[in-house]
Protein backbone atom coordinates (compact mmCIF):
# COMPACT_ATOMS: atom_id res chain seq x y z
CA UNK A 1 0.00 0.00 0.00
CA UNK A 2 1.14 3.69 -0.59
CA UNK A 3 0.76 5.70 2.19
CA UNK A 4 1.36 9.16 2.30
CA UNK A 5 0.83 12.79 4.03
CA UNK A 6 0.47 15.99 1.69
CA UNK A 7 -0.48 19.24 2.35
CA UNK A 8 -3.40 18.82 -0.32
CA UNK A 9 -5.74 15.96 -1.32
CA UNK A 10 -7.91 17.48 -4.93
CA UNK A 11 -10.84 14.90 -5.70
CA UNK A 12 -11.23 15.43 -9.30
CA UNK A 13 -8.47 15.72 -12.11
CA UNK A 14 -10.80 17.52 -14.46
CA UNK A 15 -9.50 20.63 -16.29
CA UNK A 16 -10.41 22.57 -12.59
CA UNK A 17 -8.69 20.16 -10.50
CA UNK A 18 -5.72 19.19 -12.67
CA UNK A 19 -4.75 22.72 -12.92
CA UNK A 20 -5.50 23.86 -8.71
CA UNK A 21 -2.80 20.76 -8.68
CA UNK A 22 -0.77 22.00 -10.98
CA UNK A 23 0.19 26.00 -9.48
CA UNK A 24 0.15 24.43 -6.16
CA UNK A 25 3.13 21.75 -7.16
CA UNK A 26 4.51 24.90 -8.64
CA UNK A 27 4.20 26.76 -5.00
CA UNK A 28 6.02 23.83 -3.60
CA UNK A 29 2.94 22.19 -1.76
CA UNK A 30 3.05 18.63 -2.02
CA UNK A 31 -0.47 17.33 -3.77
CA UNK A 32 -2.23 14.49 -4.55
CA UNK A 33 -5.05 14.12 -7.20
CA UNK A 34 -7.80 11.14 -6.62
CA UNK A 35 -10.18 10.65 -9.62
CA UNK A 36 -12.96 7.85 -10.19
CA UNK A 37 -12.34 8.18 -14.27
CA UNK A 38 -9.37 8.75 -16.38
CA UNK A 39 -8.30 10.77 -19.46
CA UNK A 40 -8.79 11.42 -22.08
CA UNK A 41 -12.59 11.56 -21.52
CA UNK A 42 -15.40 13.73 -23.04
CA UNK A 43 -16.89 16.45 -21.30
CA UNK A 44 -18.71 19.63 -22.20
CA UNK A 45 -18.00 23.55 -20.81
CA UNK A 46 -15.66 24.05 -23.84
CA UNK A 47 -15.83 28.02 -24.54
CA UNK A 48 -13.23 30.58 -23.52
CA UNK A 49 -13.81 33.64 -23.04
CA UNK A 50 -11.50 37.21 -22.65
CA UNK A 51 -12.14 36.55 -19.11
CA UNK A 52 -10.76 33.41 -19.45
CA UNK A 53 -7.67 33.76 -21.37
CA UNK A 54 -6.76 36.52 -19.00
CA UNK A 55 -7.03 34.63 -16.01
CA UNK A 56 -4.96 32.20 -17.59
CA UNK A 57 -1.99 34.18 -18.42
CA UNK A 58 -2.11 36.14 -15.14
CA UNK A 59 -2.08 32.68 -13.45
CA UNK A 60 0.89 31.38 -15.88
CA UNK A 61 2.92 34.60 -14.98
CA UNK A 62 2.49 34.69 -10.95
CA UNK A 63 2.63 30.71 -11.02
CA UNK A 64 5.81 30.32 -13.37
CA UNK A 65 3.15 27.62 -15.28
CA UNK A 66 4.67 28.48 -18.62
CA UNK A 67 2.76 25.65 -19.98
CA UNK A 68 -0.32 27.29 -19.49
CA UNK A 69 0.56 30.23 -21.95
CA UNK A 70 -0.65 28.37 -25.14
CA UNK A 71 -3.72 28.13 -23.99
CA UNK A 72 -4.50 31.99 -23.39
CA UNK A 73 -4.64 32.94 -27.48
CA UNK A 74 -5.29 31.17 -30.63
CA UNK A 75 -2.32 31.86 -32.06
CA UNK A 76 0.14 30.82 -29.38
CA UNK A 77 -1.98 27.54 -28.91
CA UNK A 78 -1.38 26.72 -32.61
CA UNK A 79 2.26 27.39 -32.67
CA UNK A 80 3.07 25.49 -29.37
CA UNK A 81 -0.01 22.80 -29.09
CA UNK A 82 -0.33 21.33 -32.55
CA UNK A 83 -1.10 18.14 -30.72
CA UNK A 84 -3.72 19.46 -29.02
CA UNK A 85 -7.40 20.25 -29.95
CA UNK A 86 -9.02 23.79 -29.95
CA UNK A 87 -11.49 26.15 -32.24
CA UNK A 88 -10.97 29.65 -33.04
CA UNK A 89 -13.14 31.94 -31.10
CA UNK A 90 -13.47 35.41 -32.25
CA UNK A 91 -16.85 36.61 -30.40
CA UNK A 92 -20.41 35.26 -30.10
CA UNK A 93 -22.99 34.81 -32.70
CA UNK A 94 -26.17 34.80 -32.26
CA UNK A 95 -29.08 33.89 -35.11
CA UNK A 96 -32.93 33.94 -34.17
CA UNK A 97 -35.45 31.18 -35.53
CA UNK A 98 -39.17 31.06 -35.87
CA UNK A 99 -40.55 27.84 -35.94
CA UNK A 100 -41.70 26.49 -39.65
CA UNK A 101 -40.35 29.54 -41.07
CA UNK A 102 -36.56 29.50 -43.07
CA UNK A 103 -34.09 32.51 -42.75
CA UNK A 104 -34.04 34.53 -46.07
CA UNK A 105 -31.48 37.09 -46.59
CA UNK A 106 -34.42 40.03 -46.57
CA UNK A 107 -35.03 39.22 -42.70
CA UNK A 108 -31.34 37.65 -41.60
CA UNK A 109 -30.62 41.77 -40.74
CA UNK A 110 -32.81 41.88 -37.86
CA UNK A 111 -32.38 37.94 -36.36
CA UNK A 112 -28.65 38.59 -35.56
CA UNK A 113 -26.54 39.52 -33.03
CA UNK A 114 -22.92 39.16 -33.47
CA UNK A 115 -20.42 40.94 -30.45
CA UNK A 116 -16.67 40.66 -31.27
CA UNK A 117 -14.32 39.33 -28.52
CA UNK A 118 -11.04 40.09 -29.87
CA UNK A 119 -9.25 41.93 -32.44
CA UNK A 120 -8.05 39.67 -34.85
CA UNK A 121 -7.23 35.39 -35.17
CA UNK A 122 -4.05 35.19 -33.66
CA UNK A 123 -5.02 37.07 -30.47
CA UNK A 124 -8.47 35.33 -30.51
CA UNK A 125 -10.51 33.31 -27.42
CA UNK A 126 -10.57 29.18 -28.22
CA UNK A 127 -12.83 26.47 -28.51
CA UNK A 128 -11.36 23.45 -26.20
CA UNK A 129 -11.93 20.04 -26.89
CA UNK A 130 -12.40 19.46 -23.53
CA UNK A 131 -10.57 15.15 -23.96
CA UNK A 132 -7.62 16.78 -24.88
CA UNK A 133 -7.25 19.86 -22.58
CA UNK A 134 -8.36 18.33 -19.56
CA UNK A 135 -5.64 15.38 -20.18
CA UNK A 136 -3.08 18.15 -21.05
CA UNK A 137 -3.40 20.26 -17.81
CA UNK A 138 -3.78 16.75 -16.29
CA UNK A 139 -0.15 15.68 -17.57
CA UNK A 140 1.28 18.84 -16.96
CA UNK A 141 0.32 18.96 -13.00
CA UNK A 142 2.00 15.34 -13.20
CA UNK A 143 5.47 16.74 -14.53
CA UNK A 144 5.53 19.10 -12.02
CA UNK A 145 5.43 17.18 -8.64
CA UNK A 146 1.13 16.16 -8.54
CA UNK A 147 0.84 12.32 -7.44
CA UNK A 148 -2.44 11.06 -9.31
CA UNK A 149 -4.29 8.44 -8.55
CA UNK A 150 -7.41 7.50 -11.33
CA UNK A 151 -9.46 5.28 -12.30
CA UNK A 152 -9.42 4.63 -7.85
CA UNK A 153 -12.07 3.71 -6.09
CA UNK A 154 -12.11 5.23 -2.72
CA UNK A 155 -13.28 6.49 0.82
CA UNK A 156 -13.49 9.42 2.65
CA UNK A 157 -12.91 9.69 6.40
CA UNK A 158 -12.65 12.68 8.88
CA UNK A 159 -9.40 12.46 10.86
CA UNK A 160 -8.43 14.93 14.16
CA UNK A 161 -6.18 15.83 11.54
CA UNK A 162 -7.97 16.40 8.71
CA UNK A 163 -8.82 13.94 5.82
CA UNK A 164 -8.05 10.59 5.20
CA UNK A 165 -8.88 8.82 1.49
CA UNK A 166 -8.27 5.59 0.92
CA UNK A 167 -8.72 3.40 -2.20
CA UNK A 168 -6.99 1.48 -5.07
CA UNK A 169 -6.59 1.52 -8.53
CA UNK A 170 -6.10 -1.83 -10.45
CA UNK A 171 -2.04 -1.24 -9.67
CA UNK A 172 -1.83 -0.62 -6.37
CA UNK A 173 -4.11 0.72 -2.99
CA UNK A 174 -2.96 3.54 -1.70
CA UNK A 175 -3.88 5.89 1.89
CA UNK A 176 -3.32 9.59 1.84
CA UNK A 177 -3.71 12.09 4.76
CA UNK A 178 -3.70 15.58 4.59
CA UNK A 179 -4.78 18.60 6.86
CA UNK A 180 -6.77 19.81 3.25
CA UNK A 181 -8.92 18.97 1.06
CA UNK A 182 -10.56 20.12 -1.81
CA UNK A 183 -13.83 18.62 -3.97
CA UNK A 184 -13.14 19.01 -7.90
CA UNK A 185 -15.63 16.54 -8.94
CA UNK A 186 -17.97 18.29 -10.74
CA UNK A 187 -21.85 17.71 -10.71
CA UNK A 188 -20.85 14.68 -8.28
CA UNK A 189 -19.97 16.88 -5.62
CA UNK A 190 -18.22 13.91 -3.98
CA UNK A 191 -16.97 15.75 -0.70
CA UNK A 192 -20.02 18.20 -0.41
CA UNK A 193 -22.31 15.24 -0.21
CA UNK A 194 -19.93 13.72 1.90
CA UNK A 195 -20.48 16.78 4.16
CA UNK A 196 -24.41 16.55 3.61
CA UNK A 197 -24.13 20.00 2.39
CA UNK A 198 -27.45 21.20 1.33
CA UNK A 199 -28.83 22.68 -1.59
CA UNK A 200 -30.80 25.75 -2.79
CA UNK A 201 -31.77 25.32 -6.06
CA UNK A 202 -34.90 26.71 -5.21
CA UNK A 203 -32.84 29.92 -5.08
CA UNK A 204 -32.31 29.37 -8.76
CA UNK A 205 -34.50 31.26 -11.13
CA UNK A 206 -33.19 29.51 -14.64
CA UNK A 207 -34.46 26.17 -15.41
CA UNK A 208 -33.24 24.01 -18.24
CA UNK A 209 -32.22 20.89 -19.34
CA UNK A 210 -29.94 19.76 -22.41
CA UNK A 211 -28.90 17.40 -25.09
CA UNK A 212 -25.58 17.50 -26.61
CA UNK A 213 -23.08 15.63 -28.43
CA UNK A 214 -20.02 16.24 -30.81
CA UNK A 215 -21.35 16.10 -34.74
CA UNK A 216 -18.96 16.45 -37.78
CA UNK A 217 -20.42 17.29 -41.51
CA UNK A 218 -22.54 20.22 -39.88
CA UNK A 219 -22.80 22.64 -42.71
CA UNK A 220 -21.56 26.46 -41.77
CA UNK A 221 -23.70 28.95 -40.39
CA UNK A 222 -21.79 31.47 -43.40
CA UNK A 223 -22.29 29.15 -46.37
CA UNK A 224 -26.01 28.87 -45.49
CA UNK A 225 -27.03 32.87 -44.77
CA UNK A 226 -24.51 33.24 -48.54
CA UNK A 227 -27.24 30.77 -50.15
CA UNK A 228 -30.22 32.42 -48.72
CA UNK A 229 -28.86 36.09 -50.25
CA UNK A 230 -27.29 37.28 -47.42
CA UNK A 231 -24.21 39.03 -47.99
CA UNK A 232 -21.50 37.82 -44.79
CA UNK A 233 -19.47 40.05 -45.70
CA UNK A 234 -21.08 42.45 -43.72
CA UNK A 235 -20.08 40.66 -40.17
CA UNK A 236 -17.28 41.91 -38.32
CA UNK A 237 -15.62 38.55 -38.53
CA UNK A 238 -16.46 34.88 -39.95
CA UNK A 239 -19.45 34.26 -37.96
CA UNK A 240 -18.56 30.38 -37.42
CA UNK A 241 -15.58 31.44 -35.33
CA UNK A 242 -17.71 32.16 -32.53
CA UNK A 243 -20.21 30.09 -29.83
CA UNK A 244 -22.63 30.16 -32.34
CA UNK A 245 -26.15 30.51 -30.35
CA UNK A 246 -29.37 29.77 -32.53
CA UNK A 247 -32.00 31.30 -30.69
CA UNK A 248 -35.55 29.60 -30.26
CA UNK A 249 -38.95 30.13 -28.84
CA UNK A 250 -38.23 27.77 -25.82
CA UNK A 251 -34.40 27.75 -26.02
CA UNK A 252 -31.35 28.09 -28.10
CA UNK A 253 -28.74 25.65 -29.65
CA UNK A 254 -25.05 26.09 -29.42
CA UNK A 255 -22.49 25.46 -31.85
CA UNK A 256 -18.68 25.50 -30.97
CA UNK A 257 -16.53 24.39 -34.30
CA UNK A 258 -12.92 22.74 -33.43
CA UNK A 259 -9.74 23.14 -35.84
CA UNK A 260 -10.65 19.38 -37.11
CA UNK A 261 -13.94 20.42 -38.30
CA UNK A 262 -16.09 18.38 -35.88
CA UNK A 263 -18.51 20.76 -33.69
CA UNK A 264 -19.83 21.08 -30.09
CA UNK A 265 -23.62 20.82 -30.47
CA UNK A 266 -26.32 21.32 -27.79
CA UNK A 267 -29.92 22.35 -27.63
CA UNK A 268 -31.18 23.93 -24.03
CA UNK A 269 -35.00 24.01 -23.69
CA UNK A 270 -36.70 25.70 -20.91
CA UNK A 271 -39.95 24.43 -21.81
CA UNK A 272 -39.60 20.96 -19.77
CA UNK A 273 -43.02 19.90 -19.86
CA UNK A 274 -42.53 16.64 -21.48
CA UNK A 275 -39.12 16.38 -21.10
CA UNK A 276 -38.72 13.23 -18.48
CA UNK A 277 -41.01 11.10 -21.07
CA UNK A 278 -38.85 11.58 -24.41
CA UNK A 279 -35.71 10.36 -25.36
CA UNK A 280 -32.71 12.00 -26.53
CA UNK A 281 -33.27 11.70 -30.32
CA UNK A 282 -36.67 12.14 -30.03
CA UNK A 283 -36.00 15.85 -28.67
CA UNK A 284 -33.68 16.36 -31.26
CA UNK A 285 -35.07 15.25 -34.04
CA UNK A 286 -38.41 17.03 -32.84
CA UNK A 287 -36.22 20.57 -32.97
CA UNK A 288 -34.61 20.30 -35.64
CA UNK A 289 -38.34 19.22 -37.26
CA UNK A 290 -39.59 22.92 -36.46
CA UNK A 291 -36.94 25.01 -37.51
CA UNK A 292 -35.70 24.33 -41.52
CA UNK A 293 -32.67 26.04 -41.44
CA UNK A 294 -30.98 23.91 -38.66
CA UNK A 295 -32.71 20.96 -40.69
CA UNK A 296 -30.65 21.73 -43.64
CA UNK A 297 -27.48 22.28 -41.19
CA UNK A 298 -27.52 19.12 -40.37
CA UNK A 299 -28.92 16.50 -42.80
CA UNK A 300 -26.01 14.89 -43.41
CA UNK A 301 -24.64 15.01 -40.03
CA UNK A 302 -22.97 11.86 -37.97
CA UNK A 303 -22.08 11.95 -34.05
CA UNK A 304 -18.54 11.40 -33.51
CA UNK A 305 -18.58 11.96 -29.77
CA UNK A 306 -19.27 10.35 -27.32
CA UNK A 307 -19.31 7.21 -27.71
CA UNK A 308 -22.66 6.66 -26.18
CA UNK A 309 -24.40 9.10 -28.94
CA UNK A 310 -26.66 12.08 -27.47
CA UNK A 311 -26.56 12.89 -23.55
CA UNK A 312 -29.60 14.37 -22.07
CA UNK A 313 -29.58 15.59 -19.18
CA UNK A 314 -32.03 16.43 -16.17
CA UNK A 315 -32.59 20.31 -15.24
CA UNK A 316 -28.85 21.31 -15.29
CA UNK A 317 -29.37 24.27 -11.85
CA UNK A 318 -28.07 22.82 -9.29
CA UNK A 319 -26.39 25.06 -6.35
CA UNK A 320 -24.90 24.33 -3.07
CA UNK A 321 -25.23 26.48 0.55
CA UNK A 322 -21.94 26.18 1.14
CA UNK A 323 -18.22 26.41 -0.64
CA UNK A 324 -15.79 25.62 1.82
CA UNK A 325 -15.30 24.64 5.40
CA UNK A 326 -12.73 24.87 8.09
CA UNK A 327 -10.51 22.11 6.08
CA UNK A 328 -11.77 22.13 2.97
CA UNK A 329 -13.23 24.38 -0.28
CA UNK A 330 -14.57 23.49 -3.49
CA UNK A 331 -14.68 24.78 -6.96
CA UNK A 332 -17.44 26.35 -8.61
CA UNK A 333 -18.71 23.29 -10.55
CA UNK A 334 -18.88 21.10 -7.57
CA UNK A 335 -20.82 23.67 -6.14
CA UNK A 336 -23.66 24.83 -8.09
CA UNK A 337 -23.75 25.21 -12.28
CA UNK A 338 -26.21 27.55 -14.29
CA UNK A 339 -26.31 27.25 -17.65
CA UNK A 340 -23.76 26.95 -20.50
CA UNK A 341 -25.40 30.68 -21.48
CA UNK A 342 -22.74 33.21 -21.97
CA UNK A 343 -19.65 30.60 -21.26
CA UNK A 344 -18.56 31.19 -17.87
CA UNK A 345 -17.71 28.15 -16.96
CA UNK A 346 -13.79 28.40 -17.38
CA UNK A 347 -13.37 31.56 -16.45
CA UNK A 348 -14.78 31.04 -13.10
CA UNK A 349 -13.06 27.74 -12.93
CA UNK A 350 -9.69 29.99 -13.23
CA UNK A 351 -10.77 32.45 -11.05
CA UNK A 352 -11.55 29.99 -8.07
CA UNK A 353 -8.40 27.86 -8.64
CA UNK A 354 -6.24 31.25 -8.26
CA UNK A 355 -8.02 31.98 -5.08
CA UNK A 356 -6.91 28.74 -3.73
CA UNK A 357 -3.66 28.49 -5.11
CA UNK A 358 -2.62 31.97 -4.13
CA UNK A 359 -3.60 31.77 -0.30
CA UNK A 360 -1.82 28.31 -0.31
CA UNK A 361 1.34 29.32 -0.71
CA UNK A 362 1.21 30.81 2.44
CA UNK A 363 -0.82 28.93 4.42
CA UNK A 364 -1.11 24.92 4.80
CA UNK A 365 -5.01 25.68 5.78
CA UNK A 366 -6.46 29.11 5.01
CA UNK A 367 -7.59 30.55 7.81
CA UNK A 368 -12.04 30.36 8.60
CA UNK A 369 -12.05 34.11 7.49
CA UNK A 370 -10.44 33.32 4.88
CA UNK A 371 -12.88 30.26 3.91
CA UNK A 372 -15.56 31.86 4.76
CA UNK A 373 -15.02 34.88 1.96
CA UNK A 374 -14.61 32.29 -0.43
CA UNK A 375 -18.08 30.33 0.22
CA UNK A 376 -19.90 34.05 0.22
CA UNK A 377 -18.04 35.00 -3.13
CA UNK A 378 -18.47 31.96 -5.44
CA UNK A 379 -21.85 31.33 -4.09
CA UNK A 380 -23.09 35.43 -4.83
CA UNK A 381 -20.98 34.53 -8.17
CA UNK A 382 -22.82 31.58 -9.22
CA UNK A 383 -26.25 33.91 -8.45
CA UNK A 384 -25.16 36.67 -10.50
CA UNK A 385 -24.50 34.24 -13.50
CA UNK A 386 -28.10 32.91 -12.98
CA UNK A 387 -29.93 36.47 -12.87
CA UNK A 388 -27.51 37.29 -16.22
CA UNK A 389 -28.86 34.11 -17.33
CA UNK A 390 -32.61 33.80 -16.66
CA UNK A 391 -33.61 37.16 -18.11
CA UNK A 392 -32.48 35.93 -21.72
CA UNK A 393 -35.24 32.91 -21.17
CA UNK A 394 -37.32 35.23 -19.71
CA UNK A 395 -37.44 37.21 -23.12
CA UNK A 396 -38.19 34.45 -25.42
CA UNK A 397 -39.04 34.38 -27.77
CA UNK A 398 -38.88 38.15 -28.46
CA UNK A 399 -35.28 38.16 -30.19
CA UNK A 400 -35.01 41.90 -29.88
CA UNK A 401 -35.50 41.38 -25.48
CA UNK A 402 -32.82 38.27 -26.11
CA UNK A 403 -30.29 40.47 -27.04
CA UNK A 404 -30.99 43.29 -24.76
CA UNK A 405 -30.75 41.44 -22.05
CA UNK A 406 -27.74 40.00 -23.09
CA UNK A 407 -25.85 43.22 -22.94
CA UNK A 408 -26.22 43.17 -19.45
CA UNK A 409 -23.67 40.09 -19.40
CA UNK A 410 -21.53 42.05 -22.21
CA UNK A 411 -21.54 45.06 -19.68
CA UNK A 412 -20.36 43.31 -16.73
CA UNK A 413 -17.86 41.15 -18.74
CA UNK A 414 -16.39 44.48 -20.66
CA UNK A 415 -16.13 46.22 -17.22
CA UNK A 416 -14.49 43.34 -15.14
CA UNK A 417 -12.10 43.16 -17.78
CA UNK A 418 -10.96 46.80 -17.19
CA UNK A 419 -11.10 46.77 -13.60
CA UNK A 420 -9.15 43.19 -12.93
CA UNK A 421 -5.46 45.30 -12.43
CA UNK A 422 -7.99 46.75 -8.89
CA UNK A 423 -7.78 43.96 -7.13
CA UNK A 424 -6.81 42.80 -3.69
CA UNK A 425 -4.69 39.69 -2.40
CA UNK A 426 -7.83 37.65 -2.42
CA UNK A 427 -8.18 38.32 -5.90
CA UNK A 428 -10.39 39.67 -8.71
CA UNK A 429 -14.28 39.41 -8.29
CA UNK A 430 -16.40 37.60 -10.98
CA UNK A 431 -18.39 39.61 -13.57
CA UNK A 432 -19.35 42.33 -10.77
CA UNK A 433 -20.46 39.94 -8.50
CA UNK A 434 -21.24 41.86 -5.11
CA UNK A 435 -21.20 45.11 -6.90
CA UNK A 436 -24.12 46.76 -5.16
CA UNK A 437 -24.90 48.92 -7.78
CA UNK A 438 -25.01 46.26 -10.85
CA UNK A 439 -26.88 43.85 -8.44
CA UNK A 440 -29.71 46.79 -8.54
CA UNK A 441 -29.27 47.44 -11.80
CA UNK A 442 -29.94 43.67 -12.38
CA UNK A 443 -33.17 43.75 -10.38
CA UNK A 444 -34.80 46.92 -11.81
CA UNK A 445 -34.07 45.22 -15.32
CA UNK A 446 -35.84 42.68 -14.31
CA UNK A 447 -38.92 44.19 -13.28
CA UNK A 448 -38.68 46.50 -16.14
CA UNK A 449 -38.86 43.34 -18.70
CA UNK A 450 -41.32 41.65 -16.56
CA UNK A 451 -43.75 44.68 -16.53
CA UNK A 452 -43.50 46.98 -19.49
CA UNK A 453 -41.21 45.12 -22.14
CA UNK A 454 -42.33 47.64 -24.85
CA UNK A 455 -39.85 50.12 -23.02
CA UNK A 456 -37.02 47.92 -21.67
CA UNK A 457 -35.01 48.42 -24.32
CA UNK A 458 -34.94 51.94 -24.36
CA UNK A 459 -35.20 52.13 -20.75
CA UNK A 460 -31.81 49.47 -20.54
CA UNK A 461 -29.81 51.95 -22.54
CA UNK A 462 -29.63 54.65 -20.34
CA UNK A 463 -29.73 52.40 -17.47
CA UNK A 464 -26.22 50.42 -18.94
CA UNK A 465 -24.49 53.51 -19.09
CA UNK A 466 -22.16 53.53 -16.06
CA UNK A 467 -20.81 50.17 -17.23
CA UNK A 468 -20.77 50.53 -20.71
CA UNK A 469 -17.68 51.79 -21.78
CA UNK A 470 -17.80 49.68 -25.38
CA UNK A 471 -20.31 51.40 -27.24
CA UNK A 472 -22.97 48.06 -26.40
CA UNK A 473 -26.71 48.96 -27.44
CA UNK A 474 -25.82 51.29 -30.44
CA UNK A 475 -29.11 51.16 -32.13
CA UNK A 476 -27.14 52.36 -35.12
CA UNK A 477 -24.54 49.37 -35.47
CA UNK A 478 -27.46 46.59 -36.86
CA UNK A 479 -26.70 44.57 -34.13
CA UNK A 480 -22.63 43.91 -35.04
CA UNK A 481 -20.45 44.61 -33.18
CA UNK A 482 -16.79 45.46 -34.59
CA UNK A 483 -15.01 47.09 -31.80
CA UNK A 484 -15.65 45.43 -28.09
CA UNK A 485 -12.45 44.30 -26.98
CA UNK A 486 -10.89 44.71 -24.21
CA UNK A 487 -7.10 46.58 -24.03
CA UNK A 488 -4.71 44.14 -25.28
CA UNK A 489 -2.53 44.82 -22.37
CA UNK A 490 -5.44 43.13 -20.13
CA UNK A 491 -3.27 39.99 -20.67
CA UNK A 492 0.02 39.84 -19.99
CA UNK A 493 2.87 39.42 -22.60
CA UNK A 494 3.47 35.36 -23.29
CA UNK A 495 7.45 36.72 -23.88
CA UNK A 496 7.52 37.04 -20.11
CA UNK A 497 7.70 33.03 -20.08
CA UNK A 498 10.69 31.89 -18.21
CA UNK A 499 11.96 29.63 -20.68
CA UNK A 500 11.22 28.27 -24.35
CA UNK A 501 7.84 26.32 -23.96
Amino acid sequence: MTRSTVDVIILGSGFGGSLLGLLLAKTGRSVVTIDRSSHPRFAIGESSTPLADAALADVAKDFGADELWPLTRYGLWKDRLCGVTCGLKRGFSYFHHHPGRDLTGEIIRDRQLLVTASADDRHSDTHWLRSDVDQYIFECAHTAGAIQFTDARYELRQTDSGWQVTGKTDRQTFSVLSAFIVDATGRSSELLNHLRISGQENEIQTNTCAVFAHFDNVLRNEDLLAQRGYDTTEHPYHCDDAAVHHVLDTGWMWQLRFDDDSVSVGLVMNDLADWASKSATRIWEEQLGRFPFLRQQFENSRIVRPAEGLIKTQRLQRLKTRAAGPNWAALPTAVGFIDPLHSTGIAHTVYAVRRIAGVMRNHRVPDAAWLKRYSDQLITELKLIDRLTAGCYESLPNFELWCAWSMLYFAAATTTEHIRAREDTFGPVFLLAGDDRFTHLLIQAQACLRDRPQEFTDWLRTAIAPWNSVGLMNPNNGNLYHHTTAPADLIPNPGEMSKEF
